[in-house]
């Protein structure tokens, strides 16, 4: 008889530790507003392999976070900065690889993620903005822009759902990569 209903999460994720692969990017959620959308792309984090969680603006509490991210919220490491100033002068002085999720418009030239190529030589950080705003000026300018192609009629996908996409895509060419 099969043991898997019987372990809890915890314990599911407990025996995955030893042969967890991570790969060297984070994902920075840039003033959301939806505290269930942080908790969303927490379990995309944990489950392909991202280091860090970085939180710009508010974080949802620890229950709301362990309910809405599968118990995964203590497999991630979790950074955060009150101001996107703060965060980008943290990622200037550590030299870090901004790659924000976001449609080509004005000030950017956003390149498709089936064309993209993540540099895994340094660390990634996929940053996505709030839910009705998007990112912050100050971002965008310091990014490689990147947009998810969508052939149908909707131009956007909710944040959580394009930021696992984007993991997704980072985690499988990080797979290969590593062949």
């Amino acid at each position: 008889m099969n043991n898997y209903r019987q372990e809890t999460r915890r314990q599911r994720y407990n025996k995955k530790l030893n042969t967890a692969q991570m790969m060297p990017i984070s994902v920075a959620c840039v003033n959301l507003n939806k505290e269930a959308n942080v908790c969303f792309i927490t379990r995309a984090a944990a489950c392909f392999g991202a280091e860090e969680m970085i939180c710009i603006g508010s974080t949802p509490n620890r229950d709301r976070m362990n309910d809405l991210s599968g118990s995964t919220y203590d497999y991630v490491k979790f950074r955060r900065f009150s101001t996107t100033s703060d965060f980008m002068r943290y990622c200037e002085k550590n030299n870090l690889n901004l790659i924000s999720l976001e449609p080509p418009g004005e000030y950017n030239s956003s390149v498709s993620l089936h064309d993209f190529k993540f540099d895994f030589s340094k660390r990634n950080i996929i940053c996505v903005g709030g839910e009705t705003v998007g990112l912050t000026a100050d971002v965008v300018l310091k990014s490689q822009c990147v947009y998810i192609p969508m052939p149908s009629i909707g131009h956007c996908l909710n944040v959580s759902q394009a930021a696992t996409i984007a993991l997704f895509e980072a985690s499988k060419q990080y797979a290969e990569k590593i062949k």
